[in-house]
């Protein structure tokens, strides 16, 4: 049975979009994974009803009285807000909630006008509770309360605001972001600090006029290279934006009321002819917001399943080894897919390419949030084809094995994991295959488990690429003037049944099959 959440959320001219819109990505991640989302929203002006229904989600539209407004305890901040008492709108969600077939699993409340009295009216009703909150400033009868922002006291902010058994989600790293934040990200170049664009943005109304200072600022900078943007919003927090700077995130002016052109235009200039300054802004903050709040979020309500697909060339040989991969995988809970056409990659969240060797469209790696290879060399060096077989034929004993991001360019992702495979000199190619496919399973295990956090830790590639050209079967070929022991390791790597050695004396070839005396390698399986 699908898990049931109820979203008790507004959106109008005063109360602003950001609290239905934060809501609406939260309700687009669990649908994904299977969840029945219901809205529940009062009518005021500038509602987002219609266009959560146009979502396809049900939304049960609570009216809007003057008679109710004017009976509103004033003791929250925002009461008001509510558009009725708090009785009269917990009363009018029990009735919606009767109405479902069965009690919600969570009840999620993102309102400024909604304190535990609403929320404990309502518990009998669900299973549990989570709360949205940025301000702090009245009590929460919650399982789970999140807040996305960053102040600098934000373990102690919600101390004796919820329950102690309530689990908090704090800071940045929780942030309800869009997914199109987390693509734009992966494809964010690096900072040089070179200027090129200024966006000014002071978050809506700007009743003080801000923009028309910054742009005054912008113009007396009189650098025309510069391009301009202006972005207008809905809502601005001094406070956050002061933690953000004194975490090295921002340059902080100050209140508007006390900021003139001129503060605004040093600060310009400084920042336009400090490359390392604007290089550090830019790596703090994408360290404070990693784009994977939402994932961390999801998992905490239950909802840990990813959907994960595994594609292998149909003749590869590791293809015996795969289903040990998938019962793991499955046993975690999640479900997954191992196809061999590369086509047929369903939409979900990570793909492993283990043993294939076919050319991936951008079109179709769009398909996943992430496409994960393992590759058998210590990236950058070692980029191309039979990493492994050619390590061994250069003497190696210890070879690197490493889990990256498939990118367009060849061999060229960000890299998750690294380890390293041990020999002793002596086995043989399916003794060597079946350390390769231990080893490469482990590490595709890791990255489930550790997702989405293994992500954020990913380093980039960096250093000279050297590149391995592709075998075929004259890579097979002895040498007759060469002893056995000289040519070991090119026995080693051989398959007898795919690509055999062999030799030629007088125009005939020969076909020389190795293996251990006194064991069948197919015994060695996982």
């Amino acid at each position: 049975m699908n898990k049931i959440l109820i979203i008790r959320a507004d959106a109008s001219v005063q109360i602003g979009t950001g609290h239905v819109m934060r809501c609406l990505t939260l309700a687009d991640e669990l649908r994904e994974r299977g969840a029945d989302i219901i809205f529940v929203c009062r009518e005021f002006d500038g509602n987002l009803c219609g266009y959560i229904e146009e979502k396809h989600y049900i939304v049960h539209r609570l009216p809007v009285s003057n008679e109710q407004e004017h009976n509103i305890e004033g003791n929250l901040k925002h009461a008001v807000w509510l558009g009725a008492d708090w009785q009269t709108d917990a009363r009018q969600v029990e009735e919606i909630i009767k109405g479902v077939d069965t009690p919600p699993d969570w009840l999620v409340v993102d309102h400024y006008a909604i304190d535990e009295r609403w929320e404990g009216h309502l518990r009998p009703y669900c299973k549990k509770i989570m709360a949205i909150d940025d301000l702090a400033d009245r009590p929460h009868d919650c399982d789970l309360l999140l807040d996305q922002n960053f102040y600098e006291n934000l373990e102690s902010r919600y101390d004796g605001l919820v329950p102690a058994w309530c689990k908090k989600l704090l800071g940045p790293k929780y942030a309800l972001l869009r997914p199109e934040f987390r693509e734009a990200r992966k494809n964010l170049r690096k900072r040089d600090g070179h200027v090129k664009r200024i966006m000014i943005f002071f978050g809506g109304s700007d009743p003080s006029n801000e923009t028309a200072k910054a742009l005054e600022a912008v113009r007396m900078l009189n650098r025309p290279d510069i391009a301009v943007d202006v972005v207008v919003g809905a809502f601005n927090q001094n406070n956050i934006i002061g933690n953000v700077a004194d975490a090295g995130g921002a340059i902080f002016l100050g209140n508007a009321q006390q900021v003139t052109v001129d503060d605004i235009l040093a600060a310009l200039k400084k920042a336009v002819n400090d490359n390392q300054l604007l290089q550090s802004l830019s790596q703090k903050e994408l360290q404070l917001v990693d784009g994977f709040g939402i994932e961390r979020v999801r998992r905490v309500l239950g909802f840990r399943q990813s959907r994960i697909a595994i594609v292998s060339d149909a003749q590869s040989w590791i293809n015996e080894y795969i289903p040990t991969l998938v019962a793991a995988i499955e046993k975690q809970g999640h479900t997954i897919k191992h196809i061999h056409d590369v086509h047929s990659i369903p939409e979900g969240d990570f793909v492993f390419y283990l043993g294939c060797g076919q050319l991936v469209p951008p079109t179709i790696m769009a398909r996943n949030r992430h496409n994960l290879v393992v590759h058998e060399s210590a990236l950058p060096k070692g980029k191309g084809w039979s990493p492994l077989t050619w390590q061994i034929l250069e003497g190696k004993n210890k070879i690197p094995i490493t889990l990256f991001e498939a990118v367009e360019k060849v061999d060229d992702g960000t890299i998750y994991l690294s380890d390293l495979m041990r020999f002793q000199g002596t086995e043989l190619v399916d003794e060597l295959r079946k350390v390769q496919a231990e080893t490469s399973i482990q590490m595709c295990l890791r990255f489930v488990e550790e997702y989405p956090d293994i992500v954020v830790s990913g380093i980039e590639q960096s250093g000279e690429s050297t590149y391995y050209p592709r075998r075929g079967p004259e890579d097979s070929r002895l040498d007759i003037d060469k002893s056995l022991r000289e040519q070991f390791n090119l026995l080693r790597v051989v398959d007898n049944d795919r690509y055999p050695a062999f030799f030629e004396i007088t125009g005939e070839r020969y076909f020389l099959k190795i293996e251990k005396a006194g064991q069948n390698t197919s015994e060695d399986k996982i």
